[in-house]
């Protein structure tokens, strides 16, 4: 009924102005002059039925980005005035009145001023079979009945809260919808000048799996609510003259703002094992956890262009830009019982260093291209870029605060404020000696300078050489290649000092990260990057098109400075083949296929525990050699698309695809040195097949038969099918159930949503028919 309700309410809004103006446009047209404006448009009508339809518990990764019911709809629309001249109205829309909606309008004068309005929505439906407890009873608060809360509590063991859970479970969608409505005008009074205005808001509502933890580690995964709206707005003007008849300068000022408001700024949730008021330590009968605060950002950027000579052109703009927080903070928990050293409970507010963030960071950006041609055939190009990223949020000072509403920690905390510096320059040379052959060559720098982070400084230098030919002896090839090596070298990594001391003043006692680690994004890298593409076209219409990239980055151990846990190789290669051939004027065909693999190597140490040896590892400190393990990790994805188009006579048309692709991913863990690590499994194989077929039957109706039929414009009707299957293999997700004690005898106080099911097969019969004027 919501659905029915929908579609006839926007089908009225979009198509009675057109169906109302079109014959009336039609019949003036013989006596309208050429460039007289004139309706014209088409709107697609659809029919849709199922042979096979994914049950409503099997529809999330079907439906996943907008409903796909039975039944009729508007597929598309499109209207707009026919003339030469302005002022011109063009209207869009598709998925009328379905959750994936889209609508556009256009209402403009070429080369004056053009106005456009919009509205979307798109959906993200994460389950259709989530499990749980809970229920919304507020739009913050999340509670399971008393008496299930009570049963749990009381039940004197794990298959006893087994069975109550598994009778109690209540099954329901999870979903996001965002809407989002947007609105311009663009304005060229002269020229010279470009002024644009710019707004959009995008609501979110809905919710989503969120997890968290009760009393120490008891992890709940919950329904979470989503009811937040982002508003983007802008505003430019940009000028653009002339020196002489050579030269041209140009200028813009524009303004970037954003405002994020969140209606909820946390919710509340029951601990279903537990009904009592909390008495003590790890006795919360309910937790709280915030959600992203209300935000704004602005940024302000001038930019300016000028030719200083007939060869040499320069581009630069500065641009500030500022983000910032100032919420109220939650107190440190919701459990009333839990006190602070002073014996004030920690649910009062007085007890935090602030009673908000106060977060602010300031981002200056600064531009440069110069760009010069040397001669008929040179060119070069210079670029220097610095962005600096500022933070100034406050240093808070925690000398306690609440684990998980649990329990009272007394370990002195602060919070992080990372910001950093980053410098690019580069150089680049093109010669071009004609126009089959372009080659060139550039060497880049960068460095970052980062606050709060484990490497304070690090540099990178690459270089990289390209080429493009098109030979008039082979006039069928055209080939691009391009290689590129980087190496990346960090000043001073020393985490504990960096990072450490400052979260965990004043020594960074709690810090417990490896010394020997090194984070993959600052640690010292070699990478190669080789690409490459070709093109050979034929008389015969025969066209392949090969391609191939490769690149490794390999890290460093560094030994000197002990650097020798974390990502120690990436490598990623991609090659794939496109073929495309009219077998005859009436027949074209194409077939492509992509491989791509990922792969990965992973270095690290085990903490505690005992070994197959009966030695323990470790607990703190750098640990032995013989507690490390390493880990190889490699993804591959195999794509096949083949299209076949047939005219089979004049008036029908027959089109044919396909699509298989499967990604797989393996996990082979093994110990390094003595085997003391108690865990090096090799993991299953995760698997994912997709399947996908369509195939489509045209027939376009002749004007006499149109018009017998009462229709004087474009008539066609179409006849699809389309077949989708997608099937995974996961040993992670397989297993998974609300209550996981069953398989993890820890988890006896846990409790999940048992929410993913990305298995489907659908088989699908649509009727269109397509109606223009």
């Amino acid at each position: 009924m919501k659905i029915a309700t929908k579609l006839l309410l926007s089908s009225a809004l979009l198509i009675a102005p057109a169906l109302l103006m079109a014959p009336l446009a039609m019949a003036q047209e013989e006596t309208e002059a050429a460039d007289q404006p004139r309706l014209a448009g088409e709107i697609v009508w659809s029919w849709r039925a199922f042979a096979d339809r994914p049950d409503a518990t099997d529809r999330a990764k079907f439906e996943q980005y907008g409903e796909v019911p039975p039944g009729f709809f508007i597929d598309e629309a499109h209207i707009f005035t026919d003339a030469s001249s302005g002022p011109l109205f063009e209207a869009w829309a598709s998925n009328v009145g379905y959750n994936n909606q889209l609508y556009e309008m256009r209402y403009y004068n070429p080369g004056d001023y053009y106005f456009t309005l919009g509205y979307s929505e798109i959906p993200h439906l994460y389950s259709t079979q989530a499990r749980t407890l809970y229920d919304a009873v507020a739009p913050s608060v999340l509670r399971a009945p008393d008496s299930i809360q009570a049963a749990l509590e009381s039940a004197p063991n794990d298959a006893a809260r087994a069975a109550i859970i598994d009778a109690n479970l209540h099954m329901r969608d999870i979903e996001v919808t965002r809407q989002t409505g947007r609105v311009g005008f663009r304005w060229t009074p002269s020229p010279a000048w470009d002024i644009r205005v710019d707004y959009s808001n995008e609501d979110r509502s809905g919710a989503m799996p969120f997890g968290t933890a009760i009393n120490g580690f008891n992890t709940l995964e919950l329904p979470a609510p989503v009811s937040y709206s982002t508003q983007n707005f802008s505003v430019s003007a940009q000028y653009a003259g002339r020196i002489n008849e050579e030269q041209r300068w140009s200028m813009s000022l524009a303004y970037v703002g954003s405002l994020f408001h969140n209606d909820l700024t946390s919710f509340t949730f029951d601990n279903p094992f537990r009904l009592s008021a909390p008495v003590g330590n790890n006795t919360a009968n309910e937790g709280r956890n915030s959600l992203p605060p209300s935000n704004d950002a602005h940024r302000l950027t001038l930019t300016g262009a000028v030719d200083l000579s007939p060869t040499a052109r320069y581009v630069g703009s500065v641009s500030y830009g500022i983000m910032r927080q100032d919420e109220q903070f939650l107190p440190f928990t919701i459990n009333p019982t839990i006190l602070g050293s002073g014996g004030t409970p920690m649910t009062d507010l007085s007890l935090l260093p602030a009673q908000s963030l106060d977060g602010e960071i300031e981002e200056l950006l600064l531009n440069n291209q110069l760009t010069m041609r040397f001669g008929q055939h040179w060119t070069g190009t210079a670029r220097l870029r610095y962005l600096d990223v500022r933070n100034n949020t406050p240093l808070l000072f925690f000398p306690e605060y609440v684990r998980a509403d649990g329990q009272r920690q007394n370990d002195d905390r602060q919070n992080y404020r990372p910001a950093y510096a980053r410098t690019n320059s580069s150089f680049e040379l093109n010669w071009r000696p004609d126009t089959q052959w372009s080659l060139g060559g550039s060497v880049a720098w960068e460095r970052y300078d980062r606050d709060n982070r484990d490497a304070d400084v690090t540099e990178e230098t690459s270089g990289r050489i390209f080429l493009d030919a098109s030979p008039d002896s082979l006039p069928w090839l055209r080939l691009r290649a391009s290689a590129l090596h980087a190496q990346r070298r960090y000043r001073d990594y020393d985490a504990l000092n960096n990072v450490g001391v400052i979260g965990y003043p004043p020594a960074g006692a709690g810090f417990l990260q490896n010394p020997l680690l090194r984070k993959f994004d600052m640690a010292d890298r070699d990478r190669t990057r080789i690409d490459s593409s070709g093109e050979l076209a034929f008389d015969n219409g025969l066209v392949i098109t090969p391609s191939m990239s490769w690149r490794t980055d390999e890290y460093s151990d560094n030994i000197s400075n002990g650097g020798d846990l974390g990502l120690k190789d990436e490598s990623y290669w991609n090659g794939g083949i496109e073929v495309a051939y009219p077998l005859t004027d009436s027949i074209n065909m194409s077939l492509s296929y992509l491989r791509e693999q990922y792969n990965r190597l992973l270095v690290n140490r085990q903490r505690g525990g005992t070994g197959s040896t009966g030695i323990a590892c470790p607990t703190a400190g750098v640990g032995s050699d013989t507690c490390g393990w390493g880990s190889e990790i490699s993804d591959y994805v195999d794509t096949i698309f083949g299209n076949a188009s047939f005219i089979l006579s004049s008036n029908i048309e027959l089109e044919l695809s396909g699509t298989y692709s499967r990604t797989s991913n393996t996990t082979d863990t093994y110990s390094l040195g003595t085997a003391l690590v108690n865990s090096v499994p090799r993991y299953p194989d995760v698997r994912n097949d997709y399947q996908g077929l369509d195939a489509s039957l045209k027939y376009n109706l002749s004007e006499a038969l149109g018009q017998r039929l009462g229709w004087t414009g474009d008539l066609s009707t179409e006849l699809g099918y389309a077949y989708e299957r997608n099937s995974m293999t996961n040993w992670a997700t397989e297993s998974m159930a609300p209550y996981m004690i069953a398989l993890d005898a820890g988890a006896n106080r846990s409790l999940f949503l048992d929410a993913l099911n990305p298995n489907y097969e659908a088989h699908i019969v649509t009727v269109s028919l397509r109606m223009g004027w």
